[in-house]
C-alpha cells in the first residue's frame, strides 16, 4: 500500500507531495486527501466530456458529489443523481430520484433499482450529460 492524495472532484490518485489534482486541477491542498490507497479495491473509469472520474464501491455521482466540478455547470444533472456499487466482480448503477432521470443506453432507469453497467455503455443523466464507461 502506498500514500496518495485523491482528488475529491474527479478521484484522480495523485502524489501525496501534490496540491493540486494532475487531472482535473482541482485544488487538493487539504490535509485530509491524504490517504493509504488500497490496491485491491475495484474502480470503475467514467468518461465525459474529456474529463475522467474515478469511482469506487459506494460512490454517489452528482452536482454535490463525484463529480461536483465536471457537472456544476449542468443543472440536469441532480446534486446526488446516481449510486454506484460493485457486486459480484460487476459494477451496477442506482438512480437515486433524480429529477430528470437516468437511461442507459437510452433506456430510461427505475428509480431505486441497480442496473448492470459494462464497459461501452453510455449513461445519460441528462439531455446534456452523458457518460461512457471505459
Amino acid at each position: 500500500m502506498k500514500k496518495v492524495r485523491t482528488c475529491p472532484a474527479c478521484g484522480h490518485e495523485n502524489p501525496p507531495d501534490c496540491l493540486v489534482c494532475g487531472w482535473c486541477l482541482d485544488d487538493i491542498s487539504e490535509p485530509g486527501s491524504v490517504g493509504i490507497e488500497n490496491e485491491a479495491e475495484p474502480r470503475l473509469m467514467l468518461s465525459f466530456s474529456g474529463s475522467r472520474l474515478g469511482i469506487r464501491n459506494g460512490d454517489v455521482i452528482g452536482r454535490s458529489a463525484i463529480g461536483r466540478d465536471v457537472f456544476k455547470e449542468y443543472a440536469g444533472v441532480s446534486r446526488k443523481h446516481l449510486l454506484v456499487v460493485f457486486v459480484d466482480d460487476a459494477w451496477y448503477i442506482e438512480d437515486l430520484g433524480s429529477t430528470n432521470g437516468t437511461n442507459v443506453n437510452g433506456q430510461p432507469l427505475e428509480i431505486g433499482i441497480r442496473y448492470l453497467i459494462r464497459a461501452g455503455d453510455n449513461i445519460a443523466l441528462s439531455k446534456h450529460v452523458t457518460l461512457v464507461v471505459l
